[in-house]
């Protein structure tokens, strides 16, 4: 269901930014104009690299970052940062499925195009999403304070969930006239 989205949304033209490379990426490849792709493992990103290889491409930027879930050093920042490199409400397409996602959704909020898409894989592990996943039904609590600014900034965004029974994919759509928000207040 969210590969059917995706494929109806796209066009040969569109910007996509991905957290997390693999089957998505070439995917990606085949459907739409400019695919940015962040990577945090070594091995696996260069498996993603001779797959893109042998399939037809868009124009492709790859960053392998090295990180770990968890990690709280410099390299943690590093990794998410790399979506400040597109200039803001540029992006068509935003997929979220590496590690740090909490951060990395709240950055992309900036990134989005009016009108365009912010997907998160998996987002059942996170927060609620209406469905009967096994993570939704285990969820307890309501994410990081990160996953709470998210929810807060793409509260007039509208959502589709997809799910496959065993995890979800959440669409946000942002609205045509959301515009860019303020940055956040900084203390005196």
């Amino acid at each position: 269901m969210a590969v059917g989205i995706l494929g109806g949304w796209l066009d040969g033209g569109d910007t996509v930014f991905e957290w997390g490379s693999g089957k998505s990426t070439t995917w990606f490849a085949e459907h739409a104009g400019h695919v940015v792709s962040v990577e945090h493992d070594p091995s696996w990103y260069a498996i993603v690299g001779d797959r893109l290889e042998r399939s037809p491409q868009a124009t492709l930027e790859r960053y392998l970052v090295e990180t770990t879930e968890g990690a709280t050093d410099s390299t943690r920042n590093d990794y998410v940062a790399v979506i400040d490199l597109t200039d803001d409400e540029t992006v068509d397409v935003v997929l979220v499925d590496g590690l740090h996602r909490d951060e990395c959704a709240l950055r992309a909020v900036r990134k989005v195009r009016p009108g365009g898409l912010l997907v998160i894989d998996n987002a059942d592990w996170y927060f609620r999403t209406g469905t009967r996943t096994p993570a939704s039904r285990r969820l307890r609590t309501i994410w990081s304070a990160s996953w709470a600014q998210f929810d807060s900034s793409v509260s007039t965004w509208r959502r589709i969930v997809t799910t496959n029974g065993v995890w979800d994919t959440v669409f946000w759509i942002k609205p045509p006239s959301a515009g860019i928000p303020p940055p956040p207040a900084t203390a005196r």
